[in-house]
Formats: structure tokens, C-alpha cells, sequence
């Protein structure tokens, strides 16, 4: 799902911003977590998930990642 280019952006920029790899992997995961879950529920977006993916990957920050843990 997505672009995987996008993702390796996000992981660099997550670690630049201070996230050790580790958490950076799983502030990713959570982003595709929300995708995974509303599939589950059937509650996906009905327009393209990839391009909403690599959306919230780029607004996804080491902060928010704090903030939400």
C-alpha cells in the first residue's frame, strides 16, 4: 500500500527529528494501522488509500508521535 519511497522519507525524517529507529518503525506502523483497522471494519476511505497513506506519512511527526503514546 502506498509508496514505499514515501515510507523510507518518513522513517529518515522521524529519526532526524529524534526517534530512535525503533520508534520511528512503529510511529509508521500506526499510520497503517488506522488503514488495516478500517478495512477490518469496513469503514476505508472509498478513494485511494495509498495516496491517503503517504498524506498522513508526511504530516506523521516525531511530536504527534509523543504526543499519542
Amino acid at each position: 500500500m502506498g509508496d514505499p519511497q514515501a515510507t523510507q522519507v518518513a522513517l529518515s525524517r522521524l529519526m532526524v527529528e529524534g526517534l530512535d529507529r525503533h520508534d520511528a518503525i512503529h510511529a509508521i506502523a500506526s499510520v497503517l494501522d488506522r488503514d488495516i483497522f478500517a478495512a477490518l471494519r469496513g469503514t476505508a476511505a472509498s478513494t485511494d488509500p495509498g495516496a491517503k497513506y503517504v498524506d498522513r506519512l508526511a504530516q506523521l511527526t516525531a511530536e504527534s508521535w509523543r504526543a499519542a503514546t
